[in-house]
């Protein structure tokens, strides 16, 4: 990854994801965003980037959920990264690669369900209202569109049974009742209202519901930008760094695990414990289609999963 970075900083690009802003990492199979001129050296995302990203990355599951892209949730997308006058032209340019990304890569909900479950109800409705707003981009919503939402929902850990309420509340009280899209208002004001309900979030909501849905959308723990510069994270060939390598070890001795033992053996090895177990249930999601770890305040280990990674 510091390869790529420094080669496409030489050529004058900056590359989406970029694990040091994205807050998502590349894989070896995967795609790739280029954008000219890139993040410069001195680049350090703001709070409201981050919140952006969030968002989007939100955003991008509910457009993709039918498999069809529609320009209008697409165009909604974009202008949550345009109208907003926090963010720097840099930091937009930035984030329209991230959201190109994201829109043409597989969603990737490792660890999401069970770091939504730990939110409180507030912070959950502020991610249910992400998704319906985004769904509701068009002006209309399908019977098989909500069977999608429903599916979404359960798989983030939220409560499916709530997506029709949650519709029409939301659709009545920003929106107006939903209309079929030809007797819809025009595209432009559609957009326009609903990226302000979309951007009003980060004023209406307080600093500790945004820092937790901040947090829960990182994928693993991004290295901080000075390790980039001076660590070589060595190999396994398992392809977990000797880190994670040596915390799986500790961990497949027993089946069950307190969290504060887990927390113990992560501060031994310079890990955070949410970021290690995701970044061990990524590398084994790659391998066996599966996770190994399962996090419900105590920490279990799943031995068939263990079985099959040694394979």
């Amino acid at each position: 990854m510091e390869l790529i970075q420094n080669l496409s900083k030489k050529a004058g690009f900056g590359i989406a994801p970029d694990s040091r802003y994205h807050h998502a990492k590349l894989s070896l199979d995967g795609k790739l965003v280029l954008f000219s001129e890139g993040h410069g050296e001195y680049f350090e995302p703001t709070k409201t980037f981050n919140e952006i990203g969030m968002a989007l990355r939100l955003g991008a599951m509910v457009a993709n959920i039918d498999s069809h892209l529609d320009e209008d949730e697409l165009n909604i997308l974009h202008q949550l990264i345009n109208h907003d006058t926090k963010i720097s032209p840099m930091e937009k340019k930035s984030l329209h690669a991230y959201l190109t990304w994201r829109l043409n890569s597989p969603a990737n909900m490792n660890g999401l369900k069970a770091r939504l479950e730990k939110l409180d109800p507030k912070a959950k409705s502020v991610v249910s209202h992400i998704l319906i707003s985004v769904a509701l981009a068009d002006g209309k919503i399908d019977p098989s569109e909500i069977k999608q939402l429903e599916k979404l929902y359960a798989a983030l850990g939220l409560d499916k049974s709530l997506v029709t309420s949650d519709i029409h509340h939301i659709s009545l009280s920003k929106l107006g009742t939903i209309r079929p899209k030809e007797q819809s208002e025009t595209k432009e004001n559609t957009v326009f209202t609903l990226d302000e309900e979309l951007l009003a979030l980060h004023e209406s909501e307080t600093s500790e519901v945004q820092s937790m849905l901040g947090a829960i959308f990182v994928d693993g723990e991004a290295p901080h930008r000075e390790d980039l510069k001076t660590t070589v994270y060595e190999q396994v060939d398992n392809g977990l760094d000797v880190s994670h390598k040596s915390l799986y070890q500790e961990l497949i001795v027993k089946d069950k695990w307190a969290r504060k033992e887990v927390i113990e053996l992560c501060q031994k090895f310079e890990l955070m414990v949410d970021g290690a177990i995701e970044t061990i249930n990524d590398w084994s999601f790659d391998v066996v289609d599966a996770p190994v770890l399962d996090d419900y305040d105590d920490i279990y280990v799943d031995f068939e999963i263990v079985e099959e990674l040694k394979g």
